[in-house]
């Protein structure tokens, strides 16, 4: 997902996300009863009702997903030049644990871990980093003094 790089804070309404989310469980549903009563009742004609659930559906989904890019995906204006995208992965797990996922050796170009991050994860995937992607170089980010900037060591 690319990151939403605005001057303001985003503004959400909790009302318009639970009625897309609505939609959505509704034209999916709508879906799956139109093709059982085509299948097993042999109402054919209803077929052209699948497009127009697969659209509103998709019109909805659309809706969420730009008020997950604003909750999960947006920083200040001044962040831009960095280009970042975010990969969001739903996960049964409660903990802050990260979640270690495979990529491919050109995919990683290089890693900046944040100062804050935990010492027993810095080490985990640092091992990591030096057992699978040894060549890639992996770096700190870290606030910089009495400015608002980073410094990346």
């Amino acid at each position: 997902m690319d990151v939403a790089y605005i001057d303001a804070p985003p503004t959400l309404d909790s009302f318009v996300y639970a009625i897309a989310r609505d939609q959505d469980w509704y034209h999916q549903m709508a879906i799956e009863e139109t093709e059982t009563r085509i299948q097993h009742l042999r109402k054919t004609d209803e077929m052209s009702w699948i497009p127009i659930y697969e659209q509103a559906g998709a019109v909805a989904l659309r809706q969420m997903q730009e008020i997950w890019r604003l909750v999960f995906a947006a920083k200040p204006t001044e962040w831009k030049y960095e280009g970042e995208r975010r990969l969001l992965v739903q996960s049964p797990q409660s903990d802050t644990a990260p979640i270690l996922r495979p990529y491919p050796r050109e995919a990683i170009k290089e890693v900046i871990l944040g100062e804050r991050m935990v010492d027993h994860y810095r080490v985990q995937i640092l091992a990591l980093m030096k057992k699978r992607y040894p060549e890639v170089p992996v770096r700190t980010a870290r606030r910089a003094k009495g400015v608002y900037t980073l410094v990346i060591d």
